[in-house]
Protein backbone atom coordinates (compact mmCIF):
# COMPACT_ATOMS: atom_id res chain seq x y z
CA UNK A 1 0.00 0.00 0.00
CA UNK A 2 1.64 3.39 -1.24
CA UNK A 3 2.19 6.24 2.00
CA UNK A 4 -0.72 8.35 2.12
CA UNK A 5 1.11 10.61 4.54
CA UNK A 6 1.63 13.41 2.22
CA UNK A 7 -0.90 12.93 -1.15
CA UNK A 8 -4.09 11.93 -2.03
CA UNK A 9 -5.25 9.60 -4.92
CA UNK A 10 -8.37 11.89 -4.88
CA UNK A 11 -9.06 15.46 -4.50
CA UNK A 12 -13.12 16.12 -4.67
CA UNK A 13 -13.41 20.06 -4.72
CA UNK A 14 -17.20 20.26 -3.14
CA UNK A 15 -18.68 18.55 -0.98
CA UNK A 16 -22.31 19.08 -2.29
CA UNK A 17 -24.79 16.19 -2.95
CA UNK A 18 -22.83 14.62 -5.53
CA UNK A 19 -19.36 15.40 -4.10
CA UNK A 20 -20.15 13.78 -0.75
CA UNK A 21 -21.51 10.40 -2.63
CA UNK A 22 -18.43 9.96 -4.80
CA UNK A 23 -16.11 10.69 -1.71
CA UNK A 24 -18.26 8.27 0.42
CA UNK A 25 -18.08 5.12 -2.45
CA UNK A 26 -14.31 6.12 -3.12
CA UNK A 27 -13.17 6.06 0.24
CA UNK A 28 -14.51 2.49 0.26
CA UNK A 29 -11.64 1.36 -1.13
CA UNK A 30 -9.02 1.21 1.89
CA UNK A 31 -6.45 1.63 -0.54
CA UNK A 32 -7.62 5.04 -1.66
CA UNK A 33 -7.15 7.82 0.05
CA UNK A 34 -9.87 11.04 -0.58
CA UNK A 35 -9.46 14.25 0.36
CA UNK A 36 -12.90 16.82 -0.14
CA UNK A 37 -12.43 20.63 -0.33
CA UNK A 38 -15.04 22.06 0.73
CA UNK A 39 -15.63 26.18 1.21
CA UNK A 40 -18.75 26.48 3.12
CA UNK A 41 -19.35 25.45 6.30
CA UNK A 42 -19.92 21.93 8.04
CA UNK A 43 -22.51 20.54 9.74
CA UNK A 44 -21.23 21.23 13.55
CA UNK A 45 -20.44 24.51 13.19
CA UNK A 46 -22.21 27.15 15.37
CA UNK A 47 -25.61 27.64 14.00
CA UNK A 48 -25.61 25.66 11.23
CA UNK A 49 -28.12 23.04 12.23
CA UNK A 50 -30.40 25.91 13.49
CA UNK A 51 -30.45 27.13 9.72
CA UNK A 52 -31.35 23.64 8.68
CA UNK A 53 -33.86 22.29 10.89
CA UNK A 54 -36.55 23.04 9.45
CA UNK A 55 -37.31 21.84 6.34
CA UNK A 56 -40.36 24.38 5.43
CA UNK A 57 -37.42 27.27 5.34
CA UNK A 58 -34.65 27.65 3.38
CA UNK A 59 -31.87 29.24 4.57
CA UNK A 60 -30.85 31.19 1.37
CA UNK A 61 -31.77 35.34 2.41
CA UNK A 62 -29.15 37.63 1.50
CA UNK A 63 -27.31 37.21 4.68
CA UNK A 64 -27.17 33.55 4.80
CA UNK A 65 -23.42 32.27 5.42
CA UNK A 66 -24.75 28.36 3.73
CA UNK A 67 -25.47 30.10 0.15
CA UNK A 68 -24.02 32.12 -2.57
CA UNK A 69 -25.22 33.97 -5.01
CA UNK A 70 -23.53 33.61 -9.20
CA UNK A 71 -24.78 35.61 -11.77
CA UNK A 72 -25.42 33.60 -14.92
CA UNK A 73 -27.07 33.92 -18.47
CA UNK A 74 -30.07 32.10 -18.58
CA UNK A 75 -30.93 32.83 -22.30
CA UNK A 76 -28.93 34.41 -25.26
CA UNK A 77 -31.86 35.34 -27.41
CA UNK A 78 -33.10 37.90 -25.65
CA UNK A 79 -30.32 38.14 -23.63
CA UNK A 80 -31.59 37.06 -19.94
CA UNK A 81 -29.53 36.76 -16.88
CA UNK A 82 -30.48 35.53 -13.17
CA UNK A 83 -29.06 35.56 -10.43
CA UNK A 84 -28.47 31.56 -9.04
CA UNK A 85 -28.64 30.74 -5.67
CA UNK A 86 -26.63 27.33 -4.47
CA UNK A 87 -25.60 26.13 -1.09
CA UNK A 88 -22.44 26.04 0.06
CA UNK A 89 -21.87 23.95 3.30
CA UNK A 90 -21.53 20.24 3.56
CA UNK A 91 -24.67 18.49 1.17
CA UNK A 92 -24.51 21.83 -1.06
CA UNK A 93 -28.25 23.21 -2.12
CA UNK A 94 -29.55 19.65 -0.84
CA UNK A 95 -28.80 20.74 2.30
CA UNK A 96 -30.49 23.68 2.46
CA UNK A 97 -33.20 21.91 0.53
CA UNK A 98 -32.47 24.38 -2.16
CA UNK A 99 -31.56 22.09 -5.35
CA UNK A 100 -33.50 22.99 -8.33
CA UNK A 101 -32.75 22.69 -12.14
CA UNK A 102 -30.93 24.28 -14.94
CA UNK A 103 -31.21 23.50 -18.58
CA UNK A 104 -27.90 24.08 -20.63
CA UNK A 105 -27.84 26.14 -23.78
CA UNK A 106 -27.90 24.20 -26.99
CA UNK A 107 -24.24 25.91 -27.90
CA UNK A 108 -22.88 23.92 -24.91
CA UNK A 109 -23.38 20.80 -26.63
CA UNK A 110 -22.47 21.41 -29.76
CA UNK A 111 -19.81 23.82 -29.57
CA UNK A 112 -17.44 21.03 -27.88
CA UNK A 113 -18.95 18.55 -30.70
CA UNK A 114 -18.54 15.59 -29.10
CA UNK A 115 -20.75 12.55 -30.22
CA UNK A 116 -23.50 10.92 -28.89
CA UNK A 117 -23.65 14.90 -26.90
CA UNK A 118 -24.94 16.83 -29.84
CA UNK A 119 -27.97 19.69 -28.28
CA UNK A 120 -30.38 17.21 -30.93
CA UNK A 121 -29.11 13.95 -28.94
CA UNK A 122 -29.43 15.85 -25.17
CA UNK A 123 -32.55 17.76 -25.90
CA UNK A 124 -34.94 14.37 -25.76
CA UNK A 125 -33.41 13.41 -21.90
CA UNK A 126 -34.19 16.95 -20.85
CA UNK A 127 -37.63 17.43 -21.92
CA UNK A 128 -37.96 13.61 -20.04
CA UNK A 129 -37.37 14.60 -16.73
CA UNK A 130 -38.91 18.59 -17.25
CA UNK A 131 -42.33 17.36 -16.52
CA UNK A 132 -42.72 17.03 -12.45
CA UNK A 133 -46.13 15.33 -12.15
CA UNK A 134 -46.13 16.37 -8.37
CA UNK A 135 -46.31 19.86 -8.36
Amino acid sequence: MADHSTRSDVLIVGAGSAGSVLAERLSADVGCLVTVVETGLGPDEPGVRALTRNGLQLPIGAASPLAQRYRTRLTDDPPRDADVVRGVTVGGSGAVNGGYFCRALPVDFDGPAVPGWSWNEVRPHYRAIQTDLDF
